[in-house]
């Protein structure tokens, strides 16, 4: 699993911006919903007139992923767990699990 050993030594701000890009791709390709980037004022990225703050957590990569957890003043969440990518954003409804 190279991808699960890349995430474990990234830095913090290296896997802020990789689960920026997940979040990102998620919702232009996935949902195909637009997004701009606006990285001002704490927050990285609008999406349907609400400006989202994302975050992500390398803490489940070694275990399944089975709760639906929050990160702290983050109104986006991308969690790395051992069978897969669990994205939630609850405030724009853009939520998905085994990505």
């Amino acid at each position: 699993m190279k991808i699960k050993n890349e995430i474990r030594n990234f830095t913090s701000a290296r896997l802020g911006a990789f689960g920026e890009f997940i979040y990102k791709h998620y919702v232009e390709k996935v949902k195909k919903v637009s997004i701009k980037g606006v990285h001002k004022e704490g927050k990285d990225f609008e999406v349907k007139g609400v400006k989202i703050d994302v975050g992500a957590t390398r803490k489940d990569l070694g275990k399944d992923f089975s709760a639906r957890r929050k990160i702290k003043d983050k109104d986006a969440y991308v969690f790395f767990s051992k069978n897969g990518v669990y994205i939630n954003c609850e405030i724009t409804g853009l939520t998905k699990s085994g990505v």
